[in-house]
């Protein structure tokens, strides 16, 4: 089964995380076992749902700070006095911590899958290591 995690984690590594599962397994019909593609789909479908709430809010913080530059494409334009002050908070959010539940994979369960590097690497934060297990150093 896969174990629920509460983890604190910064939005900044909720964005990652979710940019990292959207390009390696957008697209990649690689099969998985049920368990694993399930942990995984489950998890990004979490870090979807919170990269758009931070995006919303970054676009709150535009819109407090700017003008509309250009109605069509919502653009908007800050004026150069209030910068600083719109990327502070810009910078404070990305910083704000988040209390999230993440399902784990164990080791063991991916360890004679094939993965690639990239794959690998967008998986690392919900891989848990066995207590039974070599640990790598």
């Amino acid at each position: 089964k896969g174990e629920k995690i509460m983890e604190i984690i910064l939005n900044k590594n909720i964005l990652k995380y979710y940019e990292q599962l959207k390009q390696v397994f957008e697209n990649d019909i690689k099969y998985l076992p049920a368990r694993v593609a399930f942990i995984i789909i489950k998890n990004k479908l979490l870090l979807n749902q919170l990269s758009e709430e931070i995006y919303d809010m970054k676009n709150q913080i535009i819109k407090k700070y700017g003008t509309l530059k250009d109605e069509n494409e919502e653009i908007y334009n800050i004026p150069s006095e209030l910068l600083q002050s719109a990327q502070k908070e810009l910078d404070d959010l990305l910083e704000v911590e988040q209390n999230i539940h993440i399902l784990k994979l164990k080791f063991s369960d991916i360890e004679n899958l094939e993965f690639t590097f990239n794959q690998m690497e967008a998986i690392m934060f919900m891989i848990e290591e066995d207590n039974n297990e070599d640990q790598v150093e």
